[in-house]
């Protein structure tokens, strides 16, 4: 009888295994890929599921707010997106775990919202501090605090029209399965 490699014998017993990419090792990833690296395989994650007009906020401690730290929203100005965790905005989208809507009637009735983010779609805010969670809590890992001062990065999605508020567990949900690894070491970068 041939003997199994270790990981052969767990892959037997595993759910759901072919949606796991079985090739990647975060571990290499992590020490091979760039910060560029790393921001093409999120493009391209989010690209393959639908959702190329994306923005990523990072808090900027020099200018004590969010700004963005890549922005692939067309007509989106990246010098104007700046979020400050003093403001409502930010409270709202920390405390929708599957992301807050900003539909594009608000941002126009907003004039300082329409100043940021007034591009004719609405938006998904999404933090991803909500992704380290759940990723904690299904490696059991709940005792583990690792969320460096809670300011974890903002992302930003260009709604295509047709997107309602009942369809935002399941985008949360797709982008958490596809993109956390990647989200996690771009953060530890």
């Amino acid at each position: 009888m041939k003997k199994q490699g270790r990981f052969q014998l767990y892959k037997q017993n595993l759910t759901d295994i072919h949606t796991i990419n079985t090739d990647l090792n975060p571990f290499d990833l992590f020490k091979e890929a760039s910060t560029d690296d790393l921001f093409n395989l999120i493009y391209y994650e989010m690209n393959k599921i639908g959702f190329n007009q994306f923005s990523i906020l990072a808090y900027n401690f020099e200018q004590k707010c969010y700004t963005a730290y890549c922005n692939y929203i067309n007509n989106l100005n990246e010098n104007n997106i700046v979020l400050t965790t003093s403001e409502n905005l930010y409270v709202r989208i920390i405390n929708k775990k599957d992301g807050l809507i900003i539909n594009i009637h608000e941002i126009n009735n907003n004039l300082y919202l329409k100043k940021r983010f007034s591009q004719g779609k609405d938006l998904l805010f999404i933090s991803l501090i909500n992704f380290f969670k759940d990723f904690y809590s299904d490696a059991d890992l709940d005792n583990v605090n690792d969320f460096s001062d809670h300011l974890l990065p903002i992302l930003i999605i260009q709604l295509t029209d047709g997107i309602k508020e009942n369809q935002i567990k399941s985008i949360y949900n797709i982008i958490k399965n596809k993109l956390t690894v990647y989200f996690f070491l771009l953060h530890k970068k």
